[in-house]
């Protein structure tokens, strides 16, 4: 009998691969064809040619005649399965989705859907004249095993080909009229029904309306508490699929969240496989995520039960993932009310994103979200976590495969602790920027500088400091002046320098004599090459508010004997001129930008573009976001007029010259730019 089961299989993935090989259609391309025959052999046939022969003996009635063995022989469960689910029917449950190729049924659902790709017209009419047939039969107590086996073999094909079946089944109809009727009858193997019809429901979620998937609600809430785990494995599968589907709508959910929520913690503390309690996860995270904001009836009962979830997680590798994904959603839904559950979170981020631990493996980076996600939704700092921070630096010690979510990390700090984070932690900050710098390609050299702009607007002076002590400020002017970097990053590298010197003039000149000789600058002039970069470089920055910066840094440098930066100076004032007149036009005509909704990536790294920054959750918006919006005003200069500014600075700069002199070098500027300031100022 072994040796015939494998006999079958190897039959049906025979056919599988013929009629999904690419080569058998028409329009494919032969495997030999680059390849030379010798004269003596026969040519191969063509690929439209074996197609041909193909349709020739796979007809449409040889489909439907395959479809009718695969439905009434292949597909029924076999006394073998039904007493090794009555056996052990969690163990069942899983087997039975990672069994393809190894048993006949498994290995004939794929046969069907490949049918059902092949010829779609003959196996769904194969399908629905089975369907026509059954409808007529009903269920009870005296239906043979035979026919009840039949039906759930034909119910698993209609779930299987729910997509092409969908313009030629109205599911929704079929499911009032006969499935929840099957569902209430009794026979002893009505339990194979009950999960058939709840794995039905997911298979067709897209096609259920608002009132029918109100009934699939409720039908699969039952469904959980079934004295079968075998049906309430599947029931969590549907109640999946529903939920996690574009025509989820969380209000009309509201009513059912207490119960399901409910269902699922029995499932997860009754069943003993791993496989199950990763399913019951899913939905629940998926839940938390769909749910968001209506979570309130049941935040309590899942308070109360994950710190236990956790501990058994920590026995099996496996779970940790999949807990860590559920804390993370439930601290994202919780939003500010995070704060209740510090103790418990802070432990599990201590645990899970330490990569000197063996778990870090199955950890880190959900771990590391998880961080992430606490630090966001916090309405003030919250100690417990400054001594955290060391794990971040370490992740990227170690390695950049989880770059961006520990800058991400960064800046969530620097925004909330503020210059408390500095204290705490500077010299960790110095060894971090010092890991990073120079050694990541442009995307993540971009997402690094928009941390330090942060460091800046903090404290410029002592993020300065930092940088300075660790060597990481004279790393970042080499790479400002570098060939090799691209175009964005030695613009965003002048606009973050330009905050300095519009801060502290005196403070980035010194800076800058101290680069000329750390850097090894030789003949060539520090602060003419970064003048020059701040001339050429302006027009890549894309927000108005670092063009601004480099525009207020470029005047508070002009005031100078230095004849290289009068030399300068008319393309410097071009470059306040300019930067006027696009503010001007930001003024008269609405910006895209203002009008859009600002999410986490387009306040402070709008230049980037060349990377992706996760969004912020919408929940998120309230603390984090606030936080940026904060610090963003404060880093704008939006209170320095730079029409006065650049009539003040042309006033210093004639009292430092005296008249002759300063006549000299305003003759090389352009006489309209002098007047287009001029009306600016006024």
């Amino acid at each position: 009998q072994v040796h015939q089961e494998e006999i079958v299989i190897r039959s049906i993935l025979f056919i599988i691969n013929v009629l999904s090989c690419p080569q058998y259609r028409p329009g494919g391309k032969n495997k030999n064809s680059g390849q030379e025959t010798s004269s003596s052999s026969k040519p191969l046939p063509t690929c439209t040619e074996v197609s041909e022969l193909l349709n020739n003996i796979m007809s449409g009635d040889a489909i439907k005649h395959l479809t009718d063995i695969t439905i009434s022989a292949l597909l029924p469960l076999q006394p073998v399965d039904l007493h090794e689910w009555a056996d052990d029917a969690e163990t069942f449950v899983h087997q039975e989705f990672n069994e393809e190729g190894l048993r006949i049924r498994p290995t004939a659902e794929n046969l069907l859907t490949t049918m059902m790709q092949y010829n779609k017209q003959a196996c769904s009419s194969s399908i629905l004249a089975f369907l026509e047939q059954t409808s007529h039969q009903t269920i009870d107590a005296h239906t043979s095993i035979t026919a009840m086996l039949q039906r759930e073999s034909l119910y698993n094909a209609i779930g299987l080909c729910a997509y092409d079946l969908s313009e030629d089944l109205h599911f929704g109809a079929w499911f009032n009229s006969h499935l929840l009727s099957e569902l209430s009858a009794t026979n002893p193997l009505q339990h194979i029904i009950r999960r058939r019809v709840a794995l039905m429901l997911g298979n067709w979620s897209d096609s259920l309306d608002e009132q029918q998937r109100d009934t699939a609600y409720k039908v699969l809430g039952t469904l959980l508490h079934d004295q079968d785990i075998a049906v309430r494995m599947s029931a969590l599968d549907g109640m999946l699929r529903l939920v996690d589907d574009v025509g989820f709508y969380s209000e009309k959910f509201e009513v059912y969240l207490l119960d399901t929520v409910s269902s699922i913690f029995q499932i997860l503390e009754h069943s003993s496989q791993v496989d199950s309690k990763l399913k019951g996860l899913n939905l629940l995270t998926t839940l938390l995520n769909s749910m968001s904001g209506k979570i309130q009836p049941v935040v309590q009962g899942i308070l109360q039960a994950v710190p236990k979830l956790w501990e058994e997680a920590k026995q099996q590798h496996l779970m940790k993932g999949a807990v860590l994904v559920t804390i993370t959603r439930l601290v994202q839904a919780l939003g500010v009310e995070v704060e209740g559950i510090e103790e418990f979170v802070v432990s599990v981020i201590s645990y899970s994103a330490d990569v000197k631990q063996e778990h870090e493996l199955y950890t880190l980076e959900d771990g590391l979200d998880l961080f992430l996600a606490f630090l966001r939704n916090l309405r003030s700092p919250r100690p417990s976590l400054l001594p955290l921070f060391a794990n971040v630096v370490e992740v990227l010690q170690r390695d950049f495969e989880h770059l961006q979510v520990c800058l991400h990390i960064t800046e969530s700090f620097l925004l909330l602790f503020g210059q408390t984070f500095l204290h705490h932690n500077a010299e960790l900050l110095g060894k971090m920027f010092n890991t990073v710098v120079g050694e990541v390609k442009d995307a993540g050299t971009l997402m690094y500088i928009e941390v330090i702009d942060i460091l800046l607007f903090v404290n410029i002076h002592v993020g300065m400091n930092i940088l300075e002590q660790s060597g990481v400020a004279y790393k970042l002017l080499s790479l400002t002046f570098s060939e090799d970097e691209g175009t964005l990053v030695r613009a965003a590298l002048v606009a973050l320098f330009c905050r300095v010197c519009a801060y502290n003039t005196q403070e980035f000149l010194s800076f800058l004599e101290r680069g000329q000789t750390h850097c090894n600058f030789g003949s060539q002039h520090a602060l003419h090459m970064f003048l020059d970069h701040c001339i050429a470089r302006v027009d890549n920055l894309m927000l108005a508010r670092k063009r601004r910066i480099v525009a207020v840094a470029a005047l508070n440098m002009m005031v100078s004997r230095d004849l290289g930066i009068l030399h300068r100076l008319p393309a410097i004032l071009n470059l306040v001129n300019e930067v006027m007149l696009q503010e001007r036009k930001d003024i008269l005509l609405p910006c895209q930008a203002e009008a859009a909704p600002q999410g986490f990536g387009d306040i402070l790294s709008k230049e980037s573009g060349e990377y992706d920054f996760t969004g912020l959750e919408a929940h998120e918006q309230e603390c984090e976001s606030q936080r940026r919006r904060e610090i963003e005003k404060r880093a704008s200069l939006q209170d320095v007029h730079l029409g006065n500014l650049v009539q003040s600075q042309i006033q210093s700069l004639h009292a430092l010259l005296g008249g002759e002199a300063y006549e000299k070098v305003m003759s090389e500027v352009d006489p309209d730019v002098v007047a287009q300031l001029s009306k600016f100022a006024n």
